[in-house]
């Protein structure tokens, strides 16, 4: 009879064990387990820990290697009789992340147990020109991870600056990514996850169905200011000449956007005698040309309204708006 009852006492006590208080340590006879992650090495999020299936609480900040023993918010210690006990967790970063083990207490014992999830990275980045481009948005798994405003040259793999890190779980994953000036996109591609690995991936204009489009041109354009300093506030058929660069990489750079235009305004009003370059990317299978925003010479923006390319006669028409002096215009390039 003894022996039952004293039995039956040794599995209440294993079927009750617990986390040690907040803030104490350790005082009763049992064993412990002292669990905690580096967020240096490891996605943090909201880290939930069980033992034995039971929820034994949360950690949400991340530490160095604590004492054992220690419960606070960056560490939970687990108090328990003898015996082997199985251990999970997870990342409210990424419901796929997981790490488990077991452990085993002996009276007075006590092991540290660093949480640390099979992760790997990629990090998205392009050196094309946002300027014609404009910003790209990355999607993994349907699921917008950022988006890349500014161009890079070959970051460093992990960075965030003018990039886009993504951690996940060893695996095959489905992204996309697309040009906030439309057209331009990236769809239905595929990368691999290695597990403590960091892979780059650029995002590069791989399809491009480049015209001929480097060459001498003639600009014509309609525009109109109210700005009265100017000699001809409106312009009909406005011409001059002007040439396109291959810049290579999709991109091509007009000598001067406005077509000879500003300069006809403001050269004499406010000695604006410079051409003002701007650039655009033709690229992808369905021949589409893509020019954003840019900086005029007086240091404003000028926003593209639309721009488009026809072959027969090869023409790009550009129609266009300066926002601060209330300009507005349409130009047409027709290759020479």
């Amino acid at each position: 009879m003894s022996f039952f009852t004293l039995l039956q006492s040794c599995n209440e006590d294993k079927e009750t064990p617990g986390p040690v208080s907040f803030g104490e340590k350790i005082g009763i006879p049992g064993g412990t387990a002292t669990f905690w992650a580096n967020s240096s090495t490891q996605p943090l999020g909201v880290i939930e820990i069980f033992v034995d299936g039971e929820k034994i609480g949360s950690i949400t900040n991340s530490t160095s290697r604590p004492e054992c023993g220690l419960v606070s918010s960056n560490v939970i210690s687990f108090n328990g009789p003898t015996g082997v006990y199985s251990w999970s967790a997870t990342s409210s970063q990424n419901s796929s992340w997981s790490a488990s083990g077991t452990f085993s207490t002996s009276i007075e014992s006590c092991d540290i147990i660093e949480i640390e999830f099979a992760v790997g990275e990629v990090t998205f980045w392009t050196d094309l020109s946002t300027e014609s481009l404009g910003s790209i948005e990355v999607f993994i798994e349907n699921q917008s991870v950022g988006t890349i405003s500014s161009r890079e040259f070959e970051p460093n793999c992990g960075t965030n600056s003018n990039a886009i890190t993504f951690q996940g779980s060893p695996g095959t994953y489905r992204w996309e990514a697309f040009s906030s000036l439309g057209g331009i996109s990236w769809p239905d591609r595929s990368f691999t996850i290695t597990e403590d690995f960091c892979d780059d991936l650029q995002l590069v204009c791989v399809s491009c169905v480049e015209p001929e489009f480097e060459g001498n041109y003639m600009a014509v354009s309609d525009a109109s200011t109210p700005d009265t300093c100017a000699p001809s506030p409106t312009l009909n058929g406005y011409t001059a000449n002007v040439t396109i660069t291959d810049l290579g990489n999709c991109e091509y750079q007009i000598s001067d956007f406005f077509g000879g235009v500003y300069k006809e305004w403001y050269g004499a009003c406010y000695n604006y005698t410079i051409d003002t370059p701007a650039t655009f990317m033709f690229c992808n299978t369905d021949d589409v040309i893509s020019m954003a925003s840019f900086i005029n010479g007086f240091g404003f923006q000028t926003q593209v309204n639309s721009i488009s390319y026809e072959t027969n006669p090869e023409t790009i028409t550009l129609i266009w708006e300066d926002l601060v002096f209330q300009n507005s215009g349409t130009t047409v390039f027709t290759k020479q």
